[in-house]
């Protein structure tokens, strides 16, 4: 069975266009240099395997297959989370952390998605080159897109990270895992306390607690977003989504939406 791998055309009138919506938005190396190497990818050394798909060179032709057949899963598993898909992120990846290094984060090795006005940029860590992984920040696109790029702050944190990590099935953070380092949720954080990008991302002195508190944000966010949607289902989320993009309250559209579909089931009970 074989495989073709894209060429990307470098033409210089491209990279113009694209150093122009640089100028023009204000986003340089300078000011976040991980975004601007993603917007330049096209003209870097890793190779176009697919429309919207960069990797290292280094990455086997049997990785690349496996790599491939990994991003349809997780884009049929959005897919079906959603009803359909409604952004198309360039992915970058590689198997060894340079990529990750250059175009995601300085920290980390599992997987970022830089959100932008125009265009998402998913990179991949050696740790996030899987179906779970590729799931989780496909998510954040598709959620993004939904809301609109002036609307996606208005919802915490914990609710974006929690719908995420409810397509990644990681076993590390299961429903067991919440009930065992929460003590049943006794020693939850609250959410209002990981509502924002620094009370989710809790950056420690030190580094070990740093990380213990982030995951235990993210199997709380994933607890508390998957009670919410086994009572409000997709509707809910749709109906969610479009509220808050229409200007209401998130936690008071949240809360209304659960009473109103938990009031429909016990109505319809006989």
């Amino acid at each position: 069975m074989g495989i073709h791998f894209w060429r990307h055309k470098r033409s210089f009138a491209g990279l113009a266009l694209v150093l122009g919506f640089i100028v023009f938005t204000g986003v340089g190396y300078a000011s976040d240099p991980y975004q601007f190497n993603c917007y330049v990818v096209g003209w870097s050394h890793l190779q176009q395997i697919s429309p919207s798909v960069y990797v290292d060179p280094t990455m086997q032709p049997r990785e690349r297959i496996r790599f491939l057949r990994d991003i349809r899963l997780a884009r049929r598993r959005v897919g079906q989370f959603f009803g359909a898909l409604k952004d198309a992120p360039i992915i970058v990846a590689g198997p060894l952390n340079t990529v990750y290094r250059v175009y995601g984060s300085a920290a980390g090795t599992t997987g970022i998605t830089h959100l932008t006005m125009v265009k998402d940029y998913t990179v991949l860590g050696p740790n996030g080159v899987n179906v779970d992984v590729i799931s989780h920040e496909l998510t954040h696109g598709e959620l993004k897109v939904r809301l609109g790029w002036n609307n996606f702050g208005k919802v915490p944190v914990w609710f974006d990270e929690g719908m995420t990590m409810y397509n990644d099935e990681r076993p590390t953070y299961s429903e067991a895992a919440y009930q065992k380092l929460t003590d049943h949720g006794r020693t939850a954080p609250r959410l209002s306390a990981i509502a924002s990008r620094i009370g989710f991302y809790d950056a420690a002195t030190d580094q070990r607690i740093s990380d213990e508190r982030v995951y235990i944000n993210f199997i709380v966010a994933k607890h508390e977003f998957t009670r919410w949607y086994k009572i409000v289902g997709r509707r809910g989320v749709n109906q969610l989504m479009t509220v808050v993009r229409a200007g209401k309250n998130f936690t008071q559209a949240y809360k209304e939406i659960e009473d109103g579909a938990a009031y429909a089931t016990t109505d319809e009970r006989p």
